[in-house]
């Protein structure tokens, strides 16, 4: 991915750990990732609105 803008997705690690996967980046430059593992599925879905919401109000819209 060259310019990812700001991608984030619940998925599950090889060992069936739930989390938050994000992925960041800016035209030209190398893309940045981050995964937060979490305790179970509820925890990450409030997690990834949560996060949705605030790049929302920074300007980032959805695709």
């Amino acid at each position: 991915m060259n310019n990812p803008g700001y991608h984030i997705e619940i998925v599950t690690d090889l060992f069936g750990a739930v989390g938050l996967a994000r992925t960041w980046g800016r035209i030209g430059r190398s893309a940045r990732s981050r995964f937060d593992p979490l305790p179970d599925l509820g925890t990450a879905i409030d997690a990834l609105r949560h996060l949705a919401r605030t790049k929302r109000r920074r300007g980032y819209q959805n695709r």
